[in-house]
């Protein structure tokens, strides 16, 4: 997705209430002592733990920084690092928070989590767009609140000058054709001479070449969508190819826009497998996220990946689950 998306959620979103107590929630600590940025942490540490024992499964956070952060190929070999150090799972949780990034990372990236677990639920607080989206169609059911989106998979191109997605290209074409059929020509050659001119200024802006790869990309992000679907959210049902053949012709063409916002009405109707979100888990997860920026502002998590960059590293927690043997654990 584009960076120009802007999230429903304000990095200045206001602190969430300090909890008195650290997981697992036995008994009142004291913190005084403890430095502020460890304290911090604990705001993370805690709320991600309540929802583990609201849920009573272990939870996976991936937590992406609103502005400088994006899925890239470096995520898989850090998302290893982290499942490296515990027991295979059962049943987990995923809560996602990113505007996407690269779709085929994205598509390493739920199998490797699928790798490490039975059974996949994804909860969406906010919003996860783009490969983000890609990542919850590997889920057995998606999460989603009244005010939680996913996006279209689309291919893009571009810089902070300009950028063409696919799906907005494909609705140049459209609107050529309608355009074309509002008006009154002599000769059908006309017609054709009519489109051709306006095919000639848009190809100003990107050129055949890149448009045949849009293409190429599209058909490799649809396999890769047709595949989790199959294997993943509809691995049981007699209808899984027709069904998940649907679905990613909704993600991939038939969305209006590169900047469609799919809610959960939406979501049902093109027929992903989504639930509403419990309302004390959304709580809960809205304050995990807010809790996530303010630590990434802070300088606690997401850090930049160099000096001179001004792209963040993203934020990997496994909660709830026992370390392999030899390894500390954190959260029992």
């Amino acid at each position: 997705m584009s960076d120009e998306k802007q999230p429903n959620i304000s990095e200045e979103s206001s602190k969430p209430k300090k909890p008195t107590k650290t997981m697992p929630i036995k008994e009142k600590q004291d913190n005084s002592s403890i430095p502020m940025d460890k304290k911090a942490l604990f705001d993370i540490d805690y709320l991600a733990n309540k929802i583990v024992q609201k849920r009573k499964r272990p939870l996976l956070l991936m937590f992406y920084s609103p502005s400088l952060g994006k899925i890239v190929v470096g995520d898989i070999e850090y998302l290893e690092q982290v499942f490296n150090k515990y027991q295979k799972i059962k049943e987990l949780d995923l809560i996602i928070f990113t505007k996407g990034g690269d779709v085929s990372t994205s598509y390493f990236l739920a199998q490797l989590i699928r790798a490490n677990c039975e059974e996949l639920e994804t909860i969406v607080p906010f919003y996860s767009y783009s490969g983000g989206t890609v990542i919850a169609l590997a889920s057995d059911k998606i999460h989603m609140s009244n005010v939680s989106k996913i996006s279209p998979i689309d291919v893009q191109i571009g810089n902070k000058d300009f950028s063409l997605s696919l799906i907005n290209f494909d609705k140049f074409i459209e609107f050529l054709n309608e355009t074309s059929q509002n008006f009154v020509f002599k000769k059908e050659k006309n017609r054709a001479e009519f489109i051709i001119r306006l095919m000639e200024a848009f190809l100003k802006t990107s050129s055949p070449l890149e448009i045949g790869q849009f293409y190429r990309m599209r058909k490799m992000h649809e396999y890769y969508a047709k595949k989790l679907l199959m294997d993943y959210m509809f691995k049981n049902d007699s209808q899984r190819l027709d069904k998940s053949l649907k679905i990613v012709n909704e993600l991939t063409s038939e969305c209006p826009d590169h900047n469609f916002d799919i809610d959960l009405g939406i979501a049902k109707d093109i027929g992903i497998k989504v639930d509403l979100l419990d309302e004390e888990v959304y709580d809960i997860g809205k304050a995990l996220i807010e809790a996530c920026i303010i630590n990434k502002r802070m300088g606690i998590i997401c850090p930049f990946t160099s000096k001179e960059s001004n792209f963040r590293i993203p934020f990997f927690q496994l909660y709830g689950v026992n370390k392999r043997k030899g390894e500390k654990n954190e959260w029992k």
